[in-house]
């Protein structure tokens, strides 16, 4: 018995999928509808410009594990990290990747896609020579087209490619922060501050000596706010604090204090550098410093914002175990130091001295030094001259009230002419 026509068509496509009729466009020279088309219709057989369209659509893009070391003039942001409605660092740093075509709106609006991690969290106001940022992006991209589309105090200095598992923050080992200020801060007690005065060699020794204290593992609760004595992280080592030559400006003298940490605290370097000027002006005694390091909580005074800046990030255990394998580079920035230099003098150290010269923060803020106790924080204050008096006890009783119900704070006497939230994690 011969199978009929229906049967033998059965036998023959029995494997086959059949094929589904493709609804073309209906205005074919529409390009948008013809990638439609060719998206949906995949079984279709395809002419070659289908295939074309396809194979972009479907192409993945090869990406790389890189660093990119940033230097920027944190004037006029707010911070380094993304936040919405606010202009940052890193919000302008993405828009001008995606503006560039490195990143897709994907990428732009969930940088964690790409691994995205910066070595350090600068606040308000807080510039950064070497700050570094790591993340994967397509393979080959040109840093000079990021800079084309970004503000020229923010500048993406080179890249350098990491291992796979690479993350800037977790495997920075430490931290290295300078402080501007002028030199009248350390006049001797009872000499009156002055943009004409000119430090001398004893009184810089002293500085040292002073900042010395910091040295070392100590439990810094109360150089920061929110954390207790008991709070383990308040625990932090600082390699280094010292303070180095002074240089003149428009005839004011200045000097840079640089602290090298593992890690630092919300207004961590502000306040350390505040109880240290008022130990060289006379305000309260060396052994106050290693007082804050035990649980009782002491007022201490917070240093301006303006002089901060991040000058490094460092990478010395990565170094020596990537650095010299053959693929990888060393996280070293040497061959950058001219530009470094260059930028940070036109565009940070530059207007850290303008800044200072026209609001004279650091003056103002010396003012407020004899409003605080350097003692418990419920105490009033011990010395206080009369004209000031009544300004300190209305103060004293409200952040007695504050420190009743909220979070300890620090000074009893409004600092002025300050940016709030300056210093990095």
């Amino acid at each position: 018995m011969n199978p009929s026509k229906r049967q033998q068509e059965e036998t023959f496509f029995g494997d086959v999928e059949p094929v589904k009729k493709a609804r073309l466009p209906e205005n074919e020279n529409d390009g948008q509808e013809k990638l439609q088309a060719c998206e949906e219709e995949a079984s279709l057989p395809q002419n070659e410009e289908q295939k074309v369209c396809q194979e972009v659509t479907e192409q993945k893009i090869r990406r790389r594990k890189v660093v990119l070391l940033l230097s920027y003039s944190g004037w006029g942001y707010l911070g380094m990290q993304r936040n919405p409605d606010a202009k940052t660092i890193e919000g302008d740093l993405l828009l001008a990747m995606k503006n560039a075509g490195i990143l897709s709106q994907e990428y732009y609006e969930k940088p964690q896609m790409m691994l995205f991690q910066r070595a350090a969290r600068t606040d308000k106001g807080v510039s950064a020579v070497r700050q570094v940022v790591s993340l994967k992006i397509p393979e080959g991209t040109d840093i000079q087209a990021i800079n084309e589309h970004l503000s020229p105090q923010i500048r993406v200095v080179c890249m350098k490619r990491t291992t796979k598992g690479f993350n800037s923050k977790v495997n920075c080992d430490a931290r290295t922060y300078s402080y501007v200020l002028p030199t009248y801060a350390f006049a001797p007690p009872g000499e009156e501050p002055s943009e004409s005065f000119r430090i001398s060699k004893e009184i810089m020794e002293r500085i040292n000596q002073v900042l010395k204290n910091y040295v070392g593992t100590h439990n810094f609760h109360n150089f920061t706010f929110k954390k207790g004595f008991k709070d383990p992280s308040a625990i932090r080592f600082m390699h280094t604090f010292t303070c180095g030559e002074p240089f003149v400006r428009s005839d004011r003298e200045y000097i840079i204090l640089t602290v090298k940490g593992q890690s630092f605290m919300q207004h961590h370097i502000r306040k350390m550098i505040g109880l240290a000027i008022a130990v060289l002006r006379g305000y309260t005694v060396e052994e106050t410093i290693q007082k804050a390091f035990k649980s009782d909580p002491l007022d201490i005074p917070k240093a301006p914002g303006l002089g901060l800046m991040l000058e490094e990030v460092h990478y010395d255990a990565y170094n020596k175990r990537y650095g010299s394998d053959g693929v990888h580079e060393k996280l070293d920035w040497t061959e950058n130091e001219s530009f470094l230099n260059e930028f940070k003098e036109k565009f940070i150290l530059k207007n850290i001295l303008k800044t200072e010269e026209e609001e004279k923060s650091m003056l103002t803020w010396m003012t407020t030094l004899p409003g605080h106790s350097y003692s418990l924080r419920e105490n009033r204050p011990p010395t206080i001259n009369k004209k000031q008096e009544p300004l300190v006890e209305e103060q004293h009783g409200k952040e007695i009230k504050t420190e009743c119900n909220l979070a300890p704070t620090t000074n009893l006497v409004p600092e002025t002419n300050q940016n709030e939230n300056v210093t990095s994690e």
